[in-house]
């Protein structure tokens, strides 16, 4: 499955969010990951690639 791991800058502050999973959803797939400047479209793309198998939607 998909996550979204916060990243924080040197304040503390979180400025990026990090979509995050494994092709295929194996453990042997290789991992994969995409940014975003807002959580709201973080969320968003994690829900596209749960709904595609773990793998990159269309689009994106």
């Amino acid at each position: 499955m998909a996550y979204v791991a916060k990243r924080k800058n040197r304040l503390g502050e979180f400025t990026s969010y990090q979509v995050k999973w494994r092709l295929g959803g194996s453990r042997d797939g290789r991992w994969q990951d995409e940014w975003f400047e807002d959580e709201p479209s973080a969320d968003v793309f994690k829900k596209a690639v749960n709904e595609h198998g773990q793998q990159w939607p269309p689009g994106g």
